[in-house]
């Protein structure tokens, strides 16, 4: 029989070199050293994108590449009119903007 433990402490659910949870120290850490925050307060929705893709920030010249590609998706890409019907379908629809 398996251990309880609380609140799956100490349980793997998933191996990723995306991001990591410090819970010890709170932050949450994307690509071996990126904090949100610091995400969050110094790059652009396309800089994060291209980070979470290719495991690095952009260049000038890939950041202007990412946005171009992004905005040619967008422009492709039949969203449903409804809010509620967007906010589900946006999670499924994120696969097709990787690269």
């Amino acid at each position: 029989m398996s251990e309880f433990s609380p609140g799956l402490e100490g349980v793997l659910a998933a191996k990723t070199e995306i991001s990591m949870v410090d819970g010890q120290n709170g932050r949450l850490v994307y690509r071996g050293g990126y904090t949100i925050s610091d995400l969050y307060e110094n790059c652009t929705f396309e800089e994060i994108a291209h980070l979470l893709w290719f495991g690095e920030l952009p260049t000038e010249g890939e950041l202007e590449d990412t946005k171009r590609r992004l905005a040619a998706k967008r422009a492709s890409t039949n969203l449903p009119r409804r809010p509620s019907r967007r906010c589900r379908a946006t999670p499924t629809r994120w696969t097709s903007f990787a690269p």
